[in-house]
């Protein structure tokens, strides 16, 4: 059963983010964070808490929240905006827990949480900055950026085995991956759409494969299991342990083929999953085996029973 949701004002809503089977988060064009209730009985959302204003320049004119980050089994959440401000809330709290006034001097255009008290940001000068919770000052831990050009980083995501690797999606449609453990800049840059990548997205029951959206229409299922060798497979059977399932079990040792050498030689099976379509395509999802998406033609469109390894 599809729900209703509407705005009491005049913004566009950004995002549109499952917490769990009845809580979604949705953020504004205006700066607004709001969380609902899902009665999927009654087929009605209400409003549990709704913070206003959240981003806004010089205290006077509101701007875009443009992502949202949560962490499982965990109450605070993460929005970042147009005015470069990193603000920390608790779901069931009216009052900010926390707020990073200065933290980029331009647009925070994503957020993901690395670790429970980690985050890692990216902006339109192509930085990617990592953030300890924990620590006072507005200054992060770590920076990285694209060599070259600065080009506007969209989107971010980490990998939900491998908290170190974590993908980005560029104003110029190029995917990056990046080994925080070591480099400053990525690792593999390999050139996916023909225009601006809005959305990427690991899939978290087997990280092998990921997914992008684009300012171009189209949405690509990357699958790396393409990339992988043997002594990947043979590193997994000789440190059983290694492997990380859903309940968190530590795999940070477990080879990942998408920092392969192959991976920069773009020797990546990749699928289309929208043909024909030539609207943007500005969000996704993905949950089981569908996936589903959002366009400027204002159309959703989900993809049923795609081929995910598992």
């Amino acid at each position: 059963m599809a729900s209703a949701l509407r705005m009491k004002e005049y913004n566009i809503l950004f995002l549109v983010q499952y917490i769990d089977g009845d809580r979604i988060l949705t953020s504004s064009s205006s700066g607004n964070v709001t969380l609902h209730k899902h009665d999927s009985q009654r087929g009605t959302l209400s409003i549990l808490h709704s913070w206003s204003g959240l981003h806004h320049y010089n205290g006077t004119s509101n701007c875009s929240c443009t992502s949202l980050a949560t962490y499982p089994n965990m109450p605070d959440f993460v929005s970042v905006g147009e005015d470069g401000r990193i603000v920390v809330l608790r779901m069931d709290h009216q009052k900010l827990v926390r707020t990073i006034e200065s933290a980029d001097s331009t647009t925070i255009s994503g957020v993901t949480f690395v670790k429970s008290y980690e985050i890692a940001t990216v902006n339109f000068i192509g930085q990617v900055k990592v953030w300890d919770l924990r620590q006072k000052g507005d200054k992060p831990v770590r920076a990285m950026l694209l060599s070259g050009d600065r080009v506007p980083l969209l989107c971010i995501d980490k990998h939900p085995t491998q908290p170190h690797l974590i993908v980005t999606g560029g104003q110029d449609g190029v995917l990056g991956l990046w080994d925080m453990r070591q480099d400053r800049y990525p690792v593999t840059l390999l050139e996916a759409h023909s225009a601006e990548i809005w959305d990427v997205m690991f899939y978290t029951a087997n990280p092998d494969h990921l997914f992008t959206c684009s300012q171009d229409g189209a949405v690509w299922q990357w699958n790396g299991s393409s990339m992988k060798t043997p002594s990947m497979d043979i590193s997994r059977l000789l440190n059983p342990s290694a492997v990380t399932t859903q309940n968190g079990v530590d795999a940070s040792n477990v080879p990942t083929p998408w920092l392969s050498a192959d991976a920069s030689k773009h020797k990546i099976e990749t699928f289309s999953l929208l043909p024909y379509n030539r609207s943007a395509v500005n969000s996704m999802d993905v949950t089981g085996q569908n996936l589903v998406c959002g366009t400027d033609g204002e159309a959703v469109y989900i993809v049923e029973n795609l081929d995910l390894g598992v």
